[in-house]
């Protein structure tokens, strides 16, 4: 945990310790031989020749003067060589000492309350409930014992307690930070949203510097720090002395996150709190998200009202087009959205604003009004992409206008022949509705990349034909390993490389790197986890890790239907938790969007779970209203025959077990119908 500086001091310190040890135990050695030398010349006391040469004798004629000379000699080098050894090893005691003492000072919260202030070294929870704030130890010059991480953490603590803020906070156990590509890597590592660092100057001035990890709020702020200042104390970090711009970008995650939750009530809570500057280009994002909560909870002033306030406060003015743009990409809320636009339409009917208008009527099932809109769009100006959009919801089943699509798709390819979306959009349309033409949705997407190969959607979309249609899996992971050399970092890659090894090649190690590879690039690709859910409960039987997976999906998108029902199987048949599987299955029938094939089965699944908790009259009033959205769905006639026959009503059991064999011949059974009309006979 220490910088370069203070890596050079240990590095030097250890090269004197250990020199200093090597010489001290080589002088200890040479007074054993001495001592030695000295303990057997006075047992001899005789003096040799080599006596006379190594301790100068030759001019003392006394014989008992020369022994007495000796003696001085070697128990002087006794002496000496002790005094070296003893001054030399309290060397390295005292250079250890100064090494403790230095690392003490760099890291004097690791050392004092080392099991209080720092989290275990594991990832937050990736579940996306509160917002995640990792911070890292800070650069500190020598002799600069601070706890400011640990302040910085407290201050969150309280945050938190005090003003109910979402937050979870961890101080990590790890070197400095320096750098905010190093930051975001940790962060992902950590699983963190938000990474605060920082570092001190030559006057002991300290920076905090922060990095949002989270792709969603990353698109407005993604990096900042704030000036050196000076700090005297814990009461700076915890007035928020060094933090106005960290605190902007925190208030604005929570307020985001409220947002999409659609509520606005604490969404504005948050955004009030963000105090920025005048002329700050985070300002209009700011206010239109405060004038997007007024608008829907009308408690301050309407629209109009708001655009004079901003006039005479000398805020940023937005049309009601950035406003319904905005509302499109924060809100799960088409309603608002398709209200602001109709405010912006009063004004100004632009071919912009009916297709955005369009869109949000198509995600919110109100196609006819949807349909109305884009041809208004296409009438003011015939753009490829309104034009495709119009395909794409005569193509829904609401209108399923498969001839009508494609006619419009091709009229727009005569007029954008280079537009490789248009081809792929067509390759789709005769792939899986009911053109079912092989030839002609390979020939379209062939075009798409024969006009941009960097384009991966038309090679996903072979991959599939190869993998369905044809059974060849050499030509599908062709197309695939093409998609990855123009894409290597690029998560939808490997996830269509998930995809195919789950699915196709039964590769359940390889499906599950891929995937795990796909959600380090992108943390927020939902459908990745719910992938990796799927491998872990059908495949490997890890429950555990199957829920907690599925749970991060639905954190992500809390609007994709899917995830719930996912959750509600794997609740219902493995882990035998009927009423939150009930739960579950309600949830995704209240999503926006749903295809009768959809609706038919998550009805199904409350038919199967109330089926389950031997409620048979809840369980038949599901399955019967599955079948108004699919009259043909196997399961369900399977399951009524069932139930018909376990209440005694075998009249209509037999209906319903002969409505699933006319469908699939394979549910055909001549004992199951024989056996009914026995019990008909003798009822």
């Amino acid at each position: 945990m220490l910088d370069a500086s203070s890596d050079t001091v240990i590095i030097t310190s250890f090269i004197a310790n250990l020199l200093a040890i090597l010489v001290g135990l080589s002088t200890i050695i040479k007074s054993f031989i001495n001592r030695s030398r000295l303990d057997k010349f006075r047992n001899s006391e005789q003096i040799t020749d080599s006596y006379n040469d190594k301790f100068e004798l030759n001019e003392i004629q006394n014989e008992d003067d020369k022994i007495q000379k000796v003696i001085e000699v070697l128990t002087g080098r006794i002496r000496k060589q002790r005094a070296i050894s003893l001054f030399l090893f309290s060397f390295v005691v005292l250079v250890t000492a100064y090494l403790v003492f230095f690392q003490y000072n760099q890291d004097s919260y690791l050392y004092k309350k080392k099991s209080f202030l720092f989290d275990k070294t594991t990832p937050f929870n990736k579940i996306r409930d509160e917002l995640k704030v990792l911070i890292v130890p800070f650069q500190k010059p020598l002799n600069k014992a601070n706890d400011v991480e640990y302040f910085l953490k407290n201050r969150f603590i309280e945050l938190r307690e005090e003003e109910g803020l979402n937050i979870t906070t961890k101080l990590l156990n790890y070197k400095p930070v320096v750098s905010f590509p190093e930051a975001k890597m940790v962060g992902k590592e950590y699983n963190a949203d938000i990474v605060l660092f920082g570092k001190y100057d030559s006057d002991k001035k300290l920076q905090l510097s922060y990095v949002v990890v989270d792709k969603v709020l990353a698109a407005e702020k993604s990096k900042g720090r704030t000036e050196f200042k000076q700090i005297s104390g814990e009461s700076d970090i915890s007035q928020g002395y060094l933090q106005e711009d960290i605190d902007e970008i925190i208030y604005w995650a929570l307020g985001i996150r409220s947002l999409r939750k659609n509520d606005y009530s604490k969404a504005l809570s948050y955004f009030n709190a963000v105090e920025i500057t005048q002329n700050s280009p985070f300002k209009t994002k700011l206010e239109k998200a405060k004038l997007l909560c007024n608008t829907k909870l009308e408690l301050s002033f309407s629209t109009e009202q708001y655009y004079k306030y901003a006039i005479e406060q000398n805020f940023v003015e937005f049309s009601y087009f950035e406003l319904a743009y905005f509302a499109s990409e924060y809100c799960n809320d088409p309603e608002l959205t398709i209200n602001i636009y109709n405010d912006e339409l009063t004004v100004s009917e632009s071919a912009s604003s009916l297709n955005n208008i369009a869109n949000s009527y198509f995600k919110n099932n109100q196609f006819d009004q949807a349909e109305e809109a884009y041809l208004k769009a296409i009438k003011l100006n015939p753009q490829s992409l309104f034009v495709e959009n119009l395909s794409l919801l005569y193509k829904h089943e609401h209108f399923k206008k498969y001839d009508k699509s494609e006619e419009i798709l091709l009229k727009a390819i005569e007029s954008d022949s280079l537009n490789t979306s248009l081809y792929n959009t067509l390759g789709l349309l005769y792939l899986k509705e009911h053109f079912n033409d092989i030839i002609k949705a390979r020939e379209n997407f062939n075009k798409a990349i024969r006009i941009n190969q960097n384009y991966l959607e038309p090679h996903f979309n072979l991959a599939y034909i190869e993998n369905v249609y044809n059974n060849n899996h050499r030509k599908a992971i062709q197309y695939l390993d093409r998609a990855l050399k123009i894409a290597p970092n690029d998560a939808s890659v490997y996830y269509e490389l998930g995809e195919h090894y789950q699915f196709y090649k039964k590769n359940y190690h390889k499906a599950e790197n891929y995937y795990i590879k796909s959600i380090e690039i992108d943390g927020t690709y939902a459908n990745a986890y719910s992938r990796l859910g799927d491998l872990y409960r059908d495949n490997y039987k890890l429950y555990t890790k199957s829920e907690e997976n599925y749970r991060i999906a639905i954190s992500i998108d809390p609007e994709e239907s899917i995830f719930y029902n996912k959750m509600g199987i794997l609740l219902l048949d493995h882990m035998k938790k009927n009423d939150e599987a009930l739960s579950y299955f309600r949830e995704a029938l209240s999503k926006r969007n749903l295809t009768s094939e959809d609706k038919s089965i998550y009805l199904a699944n409350c038919g199967l779970t109330y089926q389950r908790k031997n409620d048979l009259a809840k369980a038949e009033e599901y399955y019967l209203e599955a079948l108004t959205h699919d009259d043909d769905y196997v399961f369900v006639n399977i399951q009524l025959f069932n139930l018909y026959d376990e209440l005694g009503k075998y009249k209509l059991a037999e209906k319903h077990y002969k409505k699933a064999y006319e469908t699939d011949d394979s549910k055909k059974s001549v004992v199951y119908i024989l056996s009914l009309k026995l019990k008909q006979l003798f009822s």
